[in-house]
C-alpha cells in the first residue's frame, strides 16, 4: 500500500492512516519534538518555551533557489503536493465520509490532548 501525507495536514493524516488500517488512534499518538525552525526547551517549573533561530543562507544556496533549475523542480513538488491533498480529501469525503472522519479525527485530538498534559504533568 502505497500512503502519502503532508506535513500540514499531519492530524488528519494520522488519524486517516489509523482509520485505514483499522486501529485504535491511540496506537498512532506521538508528541512533537520540534516545530519548523524552532526548538523547545523544559525549564524546572515543567513549561514549554519555542526559541527560534533564524538563520542567513550561503550564497550558493541563495543563488540556487533563485536559479531557473529550482523553479522547474518547485513545479513538480508543487505538483505532488496538490495531488497528495487532493487525494487525502477524495479519501475522507468518498471512502469514508466527512460525519464519520470528523469522529475520528476528534477522538484522535483529544486522546493527543491527553498525552501531552500527561507528558508535561510528569
Amino acid at each position: 500500500m502505497n500512503f502519502s501525507g503532508l506535513v500540514e495536514r499531519i492530524y488528519e493524516y494520522v488519524a486517516l492512516l489509523s482509520f485505514i488500517l483499522g486501529l485504535p488512534v491511540t496506537d498512532a499518538l506521538y508528541l512533537d519534538s520540534k516545530v519548523a525552525g524552532s526548538y523547545m526547551v523544559r525549564s524546572k517549573e515543567k513549561e514549554f518555551k519555542q526559541f527560534l533561530r533564524k538563520r542567513k543562507l550561503f550564497p550558493f544556496t541563495e543563488k540556487l533557489l533563485w536559479s531557473n533549475w529550482w523553479k522547474e523542480v518547485s513545479k513538480l513538488k508543487q505538483r505532488t503536493h496538490n495531488a497528495i491533498n487532493r487525494s487525502i480529501d477524495v479519501t475522507i469525503v468518498d471512502d469514508i465520509e466527512r460525519d464519520v472522519f470528523n469522529m475520528k479525527l476528534q477522538e484522535f485530538l483529544r486522546e493527543k490532548i491527553f498525552l501531552k498534559t500527561f507528558y508535561l504533568t510528569m
